[in-house]
């Protein structure tokens, strides 16, 4: 399958196709391009076609006439994305892109298909795998390299990977040395990051095998990786100065495009809703800033002030239809004061007793007659009447405020992610929660010292801890949260963190005790094995540790290069280990914060938007 194809249309009415099947496709009137078009209005070297980050781009090198996209000319010296149908002109000739087809789940095979690859004038042969599925971010795709040598002599080969970044791709062998006639496997594992940076598409992986003494004798090969994209997102949300009104900030963080609708969610069906805007669309790695105006849905004249929770809800508007929930709280007030409604019953009662002496006044006065038998005129109000009106007046019941039970807090979710990670590799452990009705929130790890949250952390639901921090074993964390009621629940959470055991290349290879082979030698290996504990900065140096490997521990650490060290398939890429120093080091913390250790039967009380937020026993 290409990445593409071009469908060339001359003025005088001939047309042929042309499938992009190489990295970079040249574009000219040259003899020599792989897209000849033989005209005077087309440049020698026109343009071209690349492919790169899993998209067909249009490059125009910097051509007379120009080269229009969609009738939009691209500037020199640049690039444009490519969609299936667009129509790019170069001079009096019009090409027409085409993207290639989606692959349907039936075409999708188990086993790769093996495509050899000789040329007599080169004195080896290749055989590389072809992938028939796509790879998604954080998985790995595994293809296998198979080089014989069909020479007379002993000879060394080089393996170079591109098309991708370096990062995203592992080869277990850079180097290769085979007699006559012998062949030997060369695995390469290909493993895209989960980030927002890796675009989802098509992307040309070129393998080159050169002989090490002979560069230019070569063979290139080219597969097509297809990386398919993910969705994922973050959502914060942070209380105005104005009771009702909050921020809202959702962030993109996966690889496709994000269209979400925004809603709110109580049980009791006490608020309205009314978000500035209600649906967002955001490309990869892009925030949006959402205002949300809260208000009751019914007023209330008398009562007492109390807390609601509520959760602000995004659902994505693809075919998946995810949801994701985050709590928030809203103060419902009453309309009038309590003292208002305190002085709302002596007020009435004296408005009845006014009126029972007016009445009795126009009866003393001759106003009103006395006695039942005659009938009243129009307008008119007998005795009995007022009576009824004083007695309806006098005997209003004062009001009586609502009970309303005391909110407990429930923790929804708590989890770390990932749950399983490797010693001292780049990156974070995420503890993540969701939790409704707390007032205050509080982290423990497993030596019991409270670790310190901020206002964001609290907001978020989310707090990070550096890999590299992280000793080999099982690692338990306590969520503890409290609500109205002053009970305490809390949930666990733990991350295993384990070790990758590799292996010495070959005995020959020592450990030196800086990175650099002029360096004094360190401890000699009592095995062949070891465990990566970090790198240089460019990784082509490793830190291993060695000799006691049953234990956590080792008994010796030095630096080796890269090419020494052989790995299990499913390890990590060595650029993925954390930077040391050249003495072994780890780089000092970013933000230095020691943990409290407080004593969690006293500690004073706080808001669950405070920076810190201790569990108060009360």
């Amino acid at each position: 399958m290409a990445f593409g194809k071009i469908i060339v249309q001359t003025e005088s009415g001939e047309y042929w196709e042309v499938e992009l099947t190489k990295p970079t496709t040249s574009v000219g009137r040259q003899p020599g391009n792989d897209i000849v078009l033989p005209t005077a209005a087309v440049s020698r070297y026109h343009a071209q076609f690349d492919v790169a980050e899993g998209q067909v781009f249009l490059v125009d090198l910097g051509t007379v006439n120009g080269t229009f996209v969609n009738d939009v000319q691209v500037e020199p010296n640049s690039r444009v994305a490519l969609s299936d149908g667009d129509r790019i002109a170069m001079g009096d000739v019009m090409l027409l892109f085409r993207s290639p087809e989606a692959r349907s789940l039936k075409s999708i095979e188990l086993m790769p298909t093996s495509i050899p690859l000789e040329d007599p004038a080169v004195p080896f042969r290749l055989v590389l795998d072809a992938p028939q599925q796509p790879v998604a971010p954080t998985a790995r795709l595994q293809l296998k390299l198979l080089i014989e040598n069909l020479g007379e002599q002993p000879a060394t080969y080089t393996i170079e990977t591109g098309g991708l970044e370096r990062s995203w791709v592992k080869v277990n062998h850079r180097e290769i040395r085979l007699d006559p006639g012998e062949s030997a496997e060369v695995v390469i594992s290909i493993r895209p990051p989960r980030s927002s940076q890796t675009r989802p598409g098509l992307y040309a992986l070129t393998v080159r095998v050169a002989l090490k003494d002979d560069p230019a004798q070569a063979l290139e090969a080219v597969r097509e990786i297809e990386i398919v994209g993910y969705a994922a997102m973050a959502m914060a949300i942070q209380e105005g100065q104005q009771n009702g009104i909050y921020h809202i900030a959702i962030q993109n963080q996966g690889s496709l495009p994000l269209n979400l609708r925004l809603g709110g969610y109580q049980p009791q069906r006490l608020l309205q809703y009314h978000f500035d805007p209600a649906q967002v669309s955001l490309q990869p790695g892009e925030t949006a800033q959402v205002k949300l105006t809260v208000r009751p849905r019914r007023s209330q004249l008398f009562g007492p002030t109390r807390t609601v929770n509520f959760a602000i809800v995004a659902r994505s508007l693809d075919a998946t239809g995810y949801q994701a929930p985050i709590g928030a709280t809203y103060t419902l007030k009453p309309s009038w004061p309590a003292w208002v409604a305190g002085a709302a019953l002596p007020l009435l009662l004296g408005g009845g007793v006014l009126a029972a002496v007016l009445v009795a006044a126009l009866f003393l006065f001759g106003v009103l007659p006395f006695g039942k038998g005659a009938a009243p005129e129009e307008g008119e109000v007998t005795g009995d009447m007022a009576e009824e009106v004083v007695i309806a007046t006098a005997t209003l019941p004062a009001p009586t405020p609502s009970l309303i039970p005391t909110p407990a807090a429930e923790i929804i979710e708590f989890s770390a992610q990932p749950e399983e990670v490797i010693f001292r590799t780049e990156g974070n452990v995420a503890l993540v929660w969701l939790a409704e009705g707390a007032v205050s929130v509080a982290l423990f790890d497993e030596l019991d010292r409270q670790l310190p949250l901020t206002a964001d952390n609290l907001s978020t639901g989310r707090y990070e801890i550096p890999i590299a921090s992280l000793d080999w074993g099982e690692h338990t964390y306590q969520l503890t949260v409290m609500g109205e009621d002053r009970v305490r629940r809390s949930e666990t959470a733990s991350v295993m963190v384990r070790s990758v055991v590799c292996e010495r290349a070959s005995e020959e290879f020592e450990a030196f005790t800086r990175p650099s082979p002029l360096a004094s030698p360190a401890p000699p290996f009592e095995s062949n094995q070891l465990v990566v504990i970090g790198r240089s900065p460019d990784a082509l140096w490793l830190r291993v540790g060695y000799n006691n490997l049953s234990a956590p521990e080792w008994d010796a650490e030095g630096w080796m290069s890269r090419d020494w060290v052989l790995c299990p398939p499913d390890s990590p890429p060595f650029e993925q280990y954390v930077v040391l120093g050249e003495e072994g080091q780890l780089p000092p913390p970013a933000v230095e914060s020691a943990p409290a250790t407080p004593d969690r039967g006293n500690n004073g009380p706080s808001s669950g938007g405070a920076a810190d937020s201790p569990v108060d026993d009360g």
